[in-house]
């Protein structure tokens, strides 16, 4: 446990004063949404504002992990009208934490594929930079970085998490390549093992 710790929090050391990141994966490990959930309650214990903000529409487990049960999630306020912010905003009880849920009925067969590119995510990501702390972004396993360009727009920077030995070196490269083009930072990477 202790080196889970120490590693949070020699990537916190890297992406601390960024606002919004955005949390990369060329790999099928669930490293990243444990990275994720331990940034946000450490920045809670620091009594920091933090939001997750889930675009992986593929597998959702962040309800899960802190234990709550949203009545709407990302996948309904872009599909539907009449919602905002607040409709899809899920507190985190006794922490300072909030979650957007990509999906709150589970894993989806179907991939949603560009919603991040919608004009309604983008005025999703304004309001949540002004109400927030920090805006944690979980992004889907990286096959096409159009699926990622909208998100990656509003982001101070990239956390890559890789799984060793499962990520083609040509696909990593394409990858940093196509971040790079886009003009966003890349604050370091996480290595995990399956």
């Amino acid at each position: 446990m202790n080196d889970i710790k120490e590693n949070i929090r020699r990537l916190n050391s890297e992406i601390y004063g960024r606002k919004c990141v955005t949390f990369l994966r060329a790999g099928h490990s669930i490293a990243q949404q444990t990275l994720i959930v331990n940034l946000a309650i450490m920045y809670a214990q620091a009594n920091e504002k933090t939001v997750i903000v889930d675009t992986d529409f593929s597998k959702s487990s962040f309800a899960k992990v802190f234990g709550i049960e949203p009545q709407n999630d990302l996948l309904g306020y872009m599909n539907e009208g009449g919602m905002d912010t607040g409709d899809i905003l899920n507190k985190v009880p006794s922490q300072k934490v909030e979650i957007i849920v990509a999906n709150r009925n589970g894993d989806s067969k179907r991939r949603e594929r560009f919603l991040t590119s919608d004009p309604k995510f983008h005025k999703l990501l304004e309001s949540l930079l002004l109400q927030f702390d920090h805006v944690l972004i979980n992004a889907p396993y990286y096959d096409d970085f159009d699926e990622v360009k909208g998100t990656l727009k509003f982001s101070d920077g990239v956390v890559l998490v890789l799984d060793i030995g499962q990520v083609k070196k040509r696909k990593l490269i394409s990858m940093i390549n196509e971040i790079k083009k886009s003009k966003v930072e890349i604050l370091g990477y996480v290595s995990a093992m399956r």
